[in-house]
């Protein structure tokens, strides 16, 4: 781990997602008050109940402020312990050390990872990742002997693992299938019976309850916040297609780890043949292993591990307009090492039987390792800045409106304003065939303009604004908060011609009217002014700084009062 993250500390923060929870987010800027820590445990953000990574979040502030480099490196400590903590459970179930850290090697060095990791933004993962790992260490405990004390400390592991990130929704089940392989508690083979699947529910009960409550609180936060409107836009035949053609391409990407980028977009349709193709493949890979999961327990639990945790970010209920997403593997994957590493130790007994055996197996572990590390070395490059990352994203992906908005939002980041103006002008204009992306690159922008507003960086924001209205030209919110940007800037006239717009295209909202008297008053124009007070004031009765404007006015410009 520390050979292949130690670029991080010279990074940057990229402008996906970090702004908002690191850099311009406002519960940070105090460090560690009462008033932060209330909110990063009781109060959802931006659709996530993550209470702990926004702990994590404050103590990072407050002890290293909101600089990239000690950011990431926290992730990296952090997916370094999940390693070392995944080797200590895997050995103390299995008693086999060798296999056990070949897994957490790939863990802790394939590429898949490397998003995980590398962004800050996706502090949820390794903090899940280490108390998944914790979870499963505490679980070989209570197996070996079991206690009301041990039970206590699996579900303690368990509830940090759920309030670092809901995707640990799933670690009960994975419990059950450990269950089966390595720990032989629980026998499917030649059928699984009642009575033997019965006491290992029962000793998992507060762990399923504490699932299903989890579950239920982020079906709501993300559905109150909007996360969920993808689901709505894309047909449920295309989104069971794209879950197939995603769990293939995971499988495809963990075993020849090339052209990752951070955005993958959603395509439109897909050949009826390929996700029929891939689900065959499924099918037939999810049949083989209950057949033999009597003979090859580790081949039943490691696939299923892979399937059934990859489940709630499988796309089925979609949160986003990613197709798929490197991120979603970081647990999962260690499913697919572990029937890898347990597979091939059971070469054929001739090969076994030679003394060379061993060195070969050890040898070939060690070339995998080496090559996945040197493939997340490289692939650690190309996050060291958002403008670095996105052009790498747009190589290995193709041209599409989310990655290129991005990168003209790193580009603005980096004080190249006119080469963001070209990334930005050429991401609206990209031909968009759905109306869910054409959604996603103005919401992109429309954000990205309010945070520099808000920054007091008024050009970059009116050059954000102007281009998400050419995407969606008749948002009087947007229309409003362009008008105050250019009224800042002391462009009035520009600044009337928008709120007038946003008067057109939202006649009751009272703000735009209340921008248009502003911008009339400063070009001179009383009567419009009053005019367009009063009307704000019959929108909005009572509205103090409006009655205030409107009587100065009149006193300095009675001819106004018509």
């Amino acid at each position: 781990v520390a050979l292949v993250y130690h670029p991080l500390p010279n990074h940057s923060f990229i402008p996906l997602d970090d702004p908002i929870y690191v850099v311009e987010n406002p519960h940070l800027r105090s460090g560690l008050t009462s008033e932060s820590v209330r909110w990063a445990l009781t109060q959802p953000y931006h659709g996530n109940r993550i209470p702990l990574t926004l702990l994590s979040y404050v103590l990072g502030v407050e002890f290293f402020g909101a600089e990239p480099g000690p950011t990431l490196l926290v992730n990296a400590v952090l997916h370094g312990l999940a390693t070392l903590l995944l080797f200590a459970a895997l050995t103390r179930m299995t008693g086999a050390p060798g296999r056990s850290a070949f897994v957490a090697g790939v863990f802790a060095v394939h590429p898949l990872h490397v998003e995980s990791v590398a962004w800050a933004s996706e502090r949820k993962d390794v903090l899940c990742g280490l108390f998944w790992m914790a979870t499963l260490w505490t679980y070989a405990r209570f197996v070996e002997r079991p206690s009301v004390a041990r039970n206590a400390s699996v579900c303690l592991a368990y509830l940090l693992a759920l309030a670092s990130k809901p995707m640990a929704i799933t670690l009960p089940f994975v419990l059950l299938l450990l269950d089966v392989w390595p720990l032989g508690r629980l026998r499917i083979a030649p059928h699984l019976r009642w009575m033997d699947l019965r006491p290992r529910l029962a000793e998992k009960l507060p762990l399923f309850a504490m699932s299903f409550a989890v579950t239920l609180v982020t079906y709501g936060a993300q559905r109150a916040e909007g996360s969920l409107d993808a689901a709505q836009t894309l047909p449920l035949a295309l989104r069971i297609q794209n879950a197939v053609m995603s769990y293939v391409g995971y499988l495809e990407k963990a075993v020849w780890p090339a052209n990752l980028g951070v955005f993958y977009p959603f395509p439109d349709s897909y050949p009826i043949w390929q996700p029929l193709s891939a689900a065959l493949l499924l099918l037939t890979v999810s049949g083989l292993a209950l057949y033999t999961a009597g003979r090859r327990g580790y081949f039943f639990a490691g696939w299923f591990w892979f399937v059934g945790s990859l489940l709630p970010v499988i796309g089925l209920v979609q949160t986003g307009l990613h197709a798929m997403a490197d991120r979603f593997t970081y647990i999962p994957l260690i499913g697919v090492s572990i029937a890898l590493a347990w597979g091939i130790a059971e070469l054929p007994t001739a090969l076994r039987r030679r003394q060379t055996a061993v060195t070969l197996r050890v040898s070939a572990a060690l070339v995998a390792l080496g090559g996945l590390a040197f493939a997340s070395s490289l692939q650690v490059r190309h996050w060291r800045d958002g403008v670095s990352l996105f052009e790498h994203t747009l190589a290995v992906t193709g041209d599409n409106p989310t990655a290129r908005a991005n990168l003209g939002l790193a580009l603005l980041e980096q004080g190249r304003v006119d080469e963001a103006v070209r990334e930005l002008t050429a991401a609206f204009q990209l031909p968009v065939t759905g109306q869910q992306a054409r959604v996603a690159v103005f919401q992109t922008l429309h954000g990205a303009g309010r945070e520099q507003q808000q920054r007091g960086d008024l050009i970059p924001a009116i050059v954000l604004y102007r281009a998400a209205l050419a995407i969606q030209p008749d948002v009087a919110v947007l229309q409003l908060r362009l008008g105050h940007a250019l009224l800042a800037q002391r462009r009035a006239d520009e600044a009337q011609v928008v709120f007038l717009a946003a008067v057109e295209s939202d006649g009751h909202m009272a703000e735009a009217h209340a921008g248009v008297a502003q911008a009339a008053e400063a070009t001179d124009q009383p009567a419009l002014a009053a005019r367009y007070y009063r009307q704000a004031l019959q929108l909005r009765p009572g509205w103090p700084a409006i009655e205030q404007r409107l009587i100065m006015l009149l006193a300095l410009h009675p001819e106004a009062d018509d």
